[in-house]
């Protein structure tokens, strides 16, 4: 099971994406399904894919990919992580700067 979020009236949306296309969770009656990606995580795989899975079944309309603009995954994330790596071809020739360390750290 695929699930997205998309943009809606200017709110992401859960949905689910099936063969027939993305079907809205919030469009599915009587799905007791999680709202939001951050509801399915919290309930668990299990749970949360049982849940999903017969909301997929009773789904009437489906969008297609060009109808719907994709929200991110998780749209309020505790922590943003970020990691760089300084590219090779930058380091090529250079050898001094393979060992130094940075002389500023990112908090």
């Amino acid at each position: 099971m695929k699930l997205v979020n998309f943009v809606k009236n200017g709110k992401n949306t859960l949905g689910i994406l099936t063969d027939r296309g993305v079907a809205d969770v919030s469009e599915i009656s009587g799905a007791n399904a999680p709202a939001t990606m951050r509801e399915a995580l919290a309930m668990g795989r299990e749970e949360s894919v049982r849940a999903l899975s017969a909301a997929a079944v009773r789904a009437v309309r489906f969008l297609g990919a060009e109808e719907i603009e994709y929200a991110p995954v998780v749209d309020d994330p505790e922590k943003i992580l970020c990691a760089g790596v300084e590219a090779l071809s930058q380091r090529m020739g250079r050898p001094e700067t393979v060992s130094q360390p940075h002389s500023r750290q990112m908090t």
